[in-house]
């Protein structure tokens, strides 16, 4: 009987297949395995294994061990917070019961207590999609500390996280925006608060557009190099950025969401 099954970065796999990168994907899934198998191989090896050069190998394994890193500092925190969510709750009944008290005997609670718990109520809700919401604020602070970046933990940001999730509602693109912001040479890295607030994120994302056509609606990405629309169904059609960008105007040509 076979028992040594194994979690890996699915969501980083499914990126690159989405990305047309099946190759890549395969490349990855060996390295993973090797990973955890204890074999060490040379990137010359990789490189011939799979049929790239040394150079394209190199970089590969750069980017996998970043991915990898991603991966395992997820868990990390994600046990971290499923001990600190229990621990909490826990805690609230006799925590509130002494505030009550507290309160019966005139004592006045601290404005900055009292304003944390007001925006961080994942320490007190049992609301099962605050709860949620509230992790995902954690994380993505997390992944935003870890990569450089500057946070405040305050209602504004946490509000401006609000704002971010219902434009992108997938909190993976907004980590992996950030992540590719606080590693863009090209501009200084924001705080965590203005990244969100002024949609910085969007500039690190694919748009998803939908096209009005004469008989239907078709769905995908515009490839500005190629002069091309690419459909999600791997369909071509040609369109030269003036014309993409005056059927914008017009409204025949909008956005519906975002891609890593």
């Amino acid at each position: 009987m076979r028992m040594n099954y194994k979690t890996y970065p699915v969501d980083y796999i499914n990126e690159l297949r989405a990305a047309g990168k099946r190759k890549k994907s395969m490349a990855f899934m060996d390295y993973w395995h090797d990973l955890e198998m204890g074999e060490y191989n040379a990137e010359r090896f990789y490189a011939k294994s799979w049929n790239v050069s040394p150079s394209t190998a190199h970089e590969w394994i750069k980017e996998f061990k970043d991915e990898i890193d991603k991966f395992l500092a997820h868990w990390q925190l994600k046990n971290e917070q499923h001990y600190n969510n229990v621990k909490k709750l826990s805690e609230q009944k006799s925590s509130k019961l002494s505030r009550e008290k507290a309160r019966k005997l005139g004592e006045v609670k601290n404005t900055a207590e009292q304003q944390s718990s007001e925006v961080f109520n994942i320490y007190t809700t049992t609301n099962k999609e605050q709860l949620e919401l509230n992790r995902k604020f954690e994380d993505l602070i997390f992944i935003y500390q870890t990569n450089g970046g500057k946070v405040i933990r305050d209602k504004e940001t946490y509000e401006a996280f609000i704002k971010a999730m219902e434009d992108i509602k997938d909190i993976n693109l907004l980590k992996a925006s950030s992540i590719r912001h606080l590693h863009d040479n090209r501009e200084k890295p924001a705080w965590l608060r203005n990244f969100l607030e002024n949609m910085i994120y969007r500039r690190y994302l694919t748009p998803v557009y939908e096209i009005k056509r004469k008989t239907d609606y078709v769905t995908g990405k515009y490839n500005k190099e190629l002069n091309r629309f690419e459909t999600l169904t791997n369909e071509y059609i040609e369109l030269d950025n003036s014309t993409f960008e005056r059927l914008m105007a017009n409204g025949r040509i909008k956005i519906i969401g975002y891609a890593a």
